[in-house]
Protein backbone atom coordinates (compact mmCIF):
# COMPACT_ATOMS: atom_id res chain seq x y z
CA UNK A 1 0.00 0.00 0.00
CA UNK A 2 1.20 3.50 -0.76
CA UNK A 3 -1.15 5.37 1.54
CA UNK A 4 -2.54 4.80 5.00
CA UNK A 5 -5.63 6.07 6.76
CA UNK A 6 -5.96 6.06 10.51
CA UNK A 7 -9.52 6.71 11.63
CA UNK A 8 -10.13 6.81 15.34
CA UNK A 9 -13.50 8.01 16.67
CA UNK A 10 -13.27 11.33 18.50
CA UNK A 11 -14.81 9.87 21.64
CA UNK A 12 -12.59 6.79 21.71
CA UNK A 13 -9.84 6.25 24.21
CA UNK A 14 -6.81 4.71 22.58
CA UNK A 15 -5.86 1.50 24.33
CA UNK A 16 -2.59 2.25 26.13
CA UNK A 17 -1.05 -1.00 24.90
CA UNK A 18 -1.64 0.04 21.26
CA UNK A 19 0.04 3.44 21.50
CA UNK A 20 3.58 2.21 20.71
CA UNK A 21 2.24 0.25 17.74
CA UNK A 22 0.40 3.30 16.42
CA UNK A 23 3.53 5.42 16.84
CA UNK A 24 5.61 2.82 14.97
CA UNK A 25 3.01 2.55 12.21
CA UNK A 26 2.87 6.33 11.68
CA UNK A 27 6.67 6.64 11.83
CA UNK A 28 7.05 3.88 9.23
CA UNK A 29 4.48 5.56 6.97
CA UNK A 30 6.35 8.86 7.24
CA UNK A 31 9.74 7.24 6.61
CA UNK A 32 8.37 5.41 3.56
CA UNK A 33 6.95 8.64 2.08
CA UNK A 34 3.37 7.40 2.23
CA UNK A 35 0.39 9.69 2.07
CA UNK A 36 -1.37 9.65 5.42
CA UNK A 37 -5.02 10.39 6.14
CA UNK A 38 -5.99 10.72 9.79
CA UNK A 39 -8.89 11.66 12.02
CA UNK A 40 -8.78 14.52 14.57
CA UNK A 41 -8.51 12.05 17.45
CA UNK A 42 -5.22 10.77 16.05
CA UNK A 43 -3.84 14.31 15.83
CA UNK A 44 -4.30 14.72 19.60
CA UNK A 45 -2.36 11.51 20.16
CA UNK A 46 0.41 12.51 17.73
CA UNK A 47 0.83 15.78 19.62
CA UNK A 48 1.23 13.85 22.88
CA UNK A 49 4.04 11.69 21.47
CA UNK A 50 5.68 14.56 19.55
CA UNK A 51 5.04 13.12 16.09
CA UNK A 52 2.75 15.97 15.08
CA UNK A 53 5.81 18.00 14.09
CA UNK A 54 6.59 15.42 11.39
CA UNK A 55 3.21 15.82 9.70
CA UNK A 56 3.54 17.64 6.38
CA UNK A 57 1.62 18.33 3.16
CA UNK A 58 1.51 14.59 2.51
CA UNK A 59 -0.66 14.21 5.61
CA UNK A 60 -4.36 14.97 5.47
CA UNK A 61 -6.65 15.68 8.39
CA UNK A 62 -9.92 13.96 7.46
CA UNK A 63 -12.78 15.82 9.10
CA UNK A 64 -15.57 15.57 6.53
CA UNK A 65 -16.45 14.17 3.12
CA UNK A 66 -14.96 17.32 1.56
CA UNK A 67 -11.57 16.73 3.20
CA UNK A 68 -11.30 13.23 1.73
CA UNK A 69 -11.22 14.43 -1.89
CA UNK A 70 -7.82 16.20 -1.71
CA UNK A 71 -6.37 13.13 0.00
CA UNK A 72 -7.66 10.81 -2.71
CA UNK A 73 -6.50 13.17 -5.48
CA UNK A 74 -2.95 13.14 -4.06
CA UNK A 75 -2.68 9.37 -4.36
CA UNK A 76 -1.91 9.47 -8.07
CA UNK A 77 1.64 10.51 -7.09
CA UNK A 78 2.03 7.15 -5.27
CA UNK A 79 4.39 8.57 -2.63
CA UNK A 80 5.03 11.96 -1.04
CA UNK A 81 8.63 12.27 -2.23
CA UNK A 82 8.91 15.88 -1.05
CA UNK A 83 9.31 14.47 2.46
CA UNK A 84 12.68 12.96 1.52
CA UNK A 85 14.48 16.31 1.80
CA UNK A 86 12.99 16.99 5.23
CA UNK A 87 13.94 13.54 6.52
CA UNK A 88 17.49 13.85 5.16
CA UNK A 89 18.01 16.98 7.28
CA UNK A 90 16.80 15.25 10.46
Amino acid sequence: FDAVVLLIPNDADIDFSLKPKIADFVTDAINHFKFIGYSPALLSYLEMIDLESQMDDGCFLLTSDDSVTPFLMSLNKLRYWERETKLAKA
